[in-house]
């Protein structure tokens, strides 16, 4: 069975330039759970996580070799309720590796520090939401193959099976899946999460009272989302 995802973005940066508006195939290699892809970022070639939940983000290695500076800031609200403001850059020119459309204009996440992230998985930032959501993106896990299409291409896909977006999930890939006994839950469609689906403490209780769930295994750790 082949296994391919289908997801339309549809959400615009007016500020993006493309070159031309041919489809955009870029092979990707998994790295402990990551997708992993090649971009020429400033003319400068370097592995990056293809992460659909995440925010493009240069690491601090990258940023001090490109010579990039901040421009701006976000503000950023973490697991904690703590509030921290990061500075971000804007990218002149970024192109996946053999493709020819270059995109512009758009911002980054410039990181004080690398943490461990980029080590384990030898990459150096980040593609995240902000600049997939431009396109219809098609991921075919056999092929280990990625395509972006344009916004105005028809997906040859079944539409029987197709799951939306939620309209009030803002810039973000949300969507709301079945489970057992009639339940629902919403889920962030996140290429960088290692896990098939990881849960919040009140959705578990929830799901596991009305036996939605099995519990099969217990174990101990720590983790925060």
């Amino acid at each position: 069975m082949r296994n391919i995802v289908f997801v339309c973005l549809f959400i615009l940066f007016p500020s993006f330039v493309f070159s031309q508006h041919n489809t955009m195939v870029v092979p990707y290699e998994v790295v402990g759970g990551k997708m992993r892809v090649d971009v020429l970022i400033n003319g400068v070639q370097k592995p990056f996580i293809f992460d659909t939940g995440g925010q493009t983000t240069i690491s601090a290695a990258l940023q001090k070799e490109l010579g990039v500076t901040a421009t701006d800031s976000l503000k950023i609200t973490d697991v904690t309720t703590a509030v921290k403001y990061y500075p971000v850059t804007s990218i002149d020119n970024l192109t996946f590796a053999g493709n020819e459309l270059r995109l512009r204009g758009f911002r980054a996440l410039l990181l004080e520090q690398d943490n461990a992230i980029f080590e384990c998985f030898g990459a150096e930032g980040i593609i995240g939401n902000d600049v997939i959501r431009n396109f219809v993106l098609e991921i075919d896990s056999r092929a280990k193959q990625i395509t972006l299409h344009p916004k105005e291409t028809v997906v040859k896909a079944n539409l029987r099976g197709m799951i939306k977006l939620n309209q009030h999930s803002g810039k973000m890939p949300v969507l709301t899946i079945g489970l057992a006994g009639g339940e629902t839950l919403q889920v962030l469609f996140d290429t960088g999460s290692g896990a098939m689906i990881d849960l919040k403490t009140e959705d578990y209780n929830r799901l596991i009272s009305s036996d939605a769930l099995s519990l099969i295994a217990e174990g101990k750790g720590g983790n925060s989302m």
